[in-house]
């Protein structure tokens, strides 16, 4: 008995140290054989184009272990920048198909890192592989780096979002709007939301466009008081929906860090004033209309040659004018010349306040 006994134990044991061989990577991974992947040739230039995608070739990493997944993710920087900025594009598990990346998705690593539109730019592509599962770079393996040209297309810019939701949009997500994370730190997020008549009826904020309880902001069990400056929200799809406010539009920022959302402003209007719109009386301000899509104040006018400034509530405290599509709280007078026009402002982002002025 004692003999098969150990017959079961030799097997056993070697049972368990082949599964152990297949879950670490350092049983199977040699450091002098292994070899890199290759990032295959591309054209010399392209101009991006948002219908197109980018297709790249590239051989398979050898580890010596071809059971073992091996993940290949492809970055980009511009030339010269030695990846210390790289975007990473796509991850795949297999080299037969290669990667395929859309140009919208280059175009946008591009403008988020200052290239202007239209502008030939170089940059450099390589490739990162490793055995999936590895907790440390051990293993990674880096390609040849290819250089080619790109020229980006203009695209409106695109930022994470926190959707507010609430009464004012039929408690749907789908028709609500958001406050923006500007400064891309995936902490502060801010916006301009338009609640009609509705904003004291309440709402909340959540991370996603659904009621995850992974990101769902409302008030506490102590009710914040009427048109409290700041509310420290809870984390918790139990948390009660925010009702202290009654105006119409409010700039909120929303910190999902410390869970603090202030409010920056409140008013009921936004009017253009000035010589170019028949004159500087309160009665010739004409009021602008609030787009929901882009969340942008706009008004369809025609205007004669002369200046325009922008008014919140038909008040001179609260006058924006500038130069070069650029706001300033009592800025310039902003020169205008005769014709009919789409004039569009947008106060969503503190530190970029923009006008457009385009004639229809």
């Amino acid at each position: 008995m004692k003999r098969y006994r150990n017959i079961f134990t030799l097997v056993l044991s070697a049972l368990l140290a082949f599964a152990c061989s297949k879950e670490d990577p350092t049983a199977v991974y040699n450091a002098d054989t292994a070899q890199a992947s290759v990032l295959g040739s591309l054209e010399s230039a392209y101009t991006l184009a948002s219908a197109d995608t980018l297709a790249v070739s590239f051989t398979e990493a050898k580890y010596d272990a071809p059971a073992v997944l091996t993940t290949y993710t492809l970055y980009m920087d511009l030339a010269g920048n030695n990846f210390a900025d790289a975007v990473s594009l796509a991850s795949v598990t297999s080299a037969t198909d290669g990667f395929k990346v859309t140009h919208s998705a280059i175009n946008r690593a591009l403008l988020d890192k200052n290239v202007t539109a239209g502008t030939a730019t170089a940059v450099e592509f390589r490739i990162v592989s490793n055995l999936q599962g590895a907790v440390t770079d051990n293993y990674a393996l880096t390609s040849n780096v290819v250089t080619t040209t790109l020229t980006p297309y203009s695209a409106a810019a695109e930022y994470a979002k926190v959707w507010a939701v609430g009464d004012y949009c039929g408690w749907n997500h789908g028709n609500s709007q958001y406050l923006y994370n500007f400064l891309k730190d995936n902490t502060t997020f801010e916006g301009v939301i338009d609640f009609g008549t509705a904003a004291a009826n309440g709402f909340k904020f959540t991370n996603e466009g659904s009621w995850s309880a992974s990101g769902n902001y409302g008030t506490g069990s102590t009710a914040p008081t009427a048109e409290a400056s700041t509310i420290t929200l809870v984390n918790d799809g139990g948390s009660g929906n925010i009702t202290a406010y009654s105006g119409r539009f409010y700039k909120f920022s929303f910190n999902t860090s410390t869970l603090v959302l202030t409010k920056e402003m409140s008013f009921s209007k936004l009017g253009v004033i000035g010589s170019g719109v028949g004159g500087w009386n309160d009665s010739n301000e004409i009021e602008m209309s609030f787009d929901a899509a882009t969340q942008e104040f706009y008004v369809d006018v025609t205007l004669v040659d002369g200046e325009i400034k922008f008014r919140i509530d038909a008040s001179w405290s609260a006058n924006y004018g500038g130069v070069d599509g650029v706001l300033k709280s009592g800025g310039d007078n902003i020169a205008v010349t005769a014709g009919t026009y789409q004039i569009r402002v947008n106060l969503n982002n503190s530190e970029s306040l923009t006008y457009t002025i385009k004639q229809k």
